[in-house]
């Protein structure tokens, strides 16, 4: 089941909502103790999700303007980078010494080989 005429999945939706509440919340947080820095990460992480979700629900769409390279590129460029968050944000929010080599060089040196 598809949502509005988009490739959007009904669930990609849900989430998409539920996530637009959690990253609100987070901000009204944020906003009403702007010393609080321990928030920052876990907005950074809301944000990229709803990115994410939405570039993969949305894009590739020819109803859409734009050239479709264009449209996998955005959608694919933020399937790689959530993930690549993802070990940052542990490392940081629950202060993982034992992963710093994998936060800080493992990932430039995947790159490396990748390319």
């Amino acid at each position: 089941m598809i949502f509005a005429g988009t490739e959007m999945h009904i669930i990609t939706f849900g989430f998409i909502c539920v996530e637009l509440v959690l990253l609100l919340h987070l901000c009204i947080f944020k906003s009403a103790r702007p010393d609080n820095n321990r928030v920052l990460p876990d907005i950074l992480l809301l944000a990229l999700l709803i990115i994410y979700n939405v570039t993969g629900g949305l894009l590739p769409d020819p109803n859409l303007p734009g050239s479709f390279f264009i449209q996998e590129t955005l959608a694919y460029a933020t399937g790689f980078l959530t993930p690549c968050y993802f070990p940052y944000y542990v490392y940081r929010v629950f202060h993982l010494n034992e992963i710093a080599f994998h936060v800080k060089k493992a990932f430039y040196i995947f790159l490396y080989f990748l390319l």
